[in-house]
């Protein structure tokens, strides 16, 4: 009896094809809205709807010059937030980008601690510490361009 041969070569073919594509995706990916992306990955993967609120804050326009202090009218808005967040889900902080160099800080601690900030006050204003996840991408765009994103993922 003899033994038809099997394709072998179809399986390295359909697994390089398949890589070629990811590659591609990721490539257009990178042009996109990083916001609008990781909205999307979200809606798609999560159990319930993600609501994206505050569509994205200017680092610059809600913190001070050079500082990680987030000036009156941002705390306002931020325990506002909290408010609607405090009994369930994830509150994801995401930072794209990074900020002008202060005079303590170079670009990426200052994003760095522009995030955590932002986390901070979360949390004093009622979110569980444990509730909420810091996203930072510091390397996608130049500096002085920095913007900080708050979603709540319900559970």
């Amino acid at each position: 009896m003899k033994i038809a041969a099997q394709p072998r070569w179809l399986l390295s073919f359909a697994d390089l094809i398949l890589l070629l594509l990811a590659f591609f995706v990721m490539l257009h990916a990178r042009e996109s809205d990083a916001d609008r992306i990781v909205q999307g990955i979200g809606d798609a993967l999560g159990p319930k709807t993600s609501r994206a609120v505050a569509g994205g804050y200017a680092a610059d326009a809600i913190f001070e010059t050079g500082e990680a202090v987030l000036k009156p009218g941002a705390q306002k808005d931020l325990n506002a937030l909290a408010g609607q967040w405090t009994s369930e889900g994830r509150v994801i902080v995401t930072s794209i980008g990074q900020s002008h160099a202060g005079a303590r800080f170079d670009t990426w601690e200052l994003s760095a601690a522009r995030a955590a900030a932002v986390a901070r006050h979360l949390s004093l204003a009622g979110i569980a510490p444990d509730a909420i996840d810091i996203d930072m991408d510091a390397a996608a765009t130049v500096a002085g361009d920095q913007r900080i994103t708050v979603r709540h993922r319900s559970r």
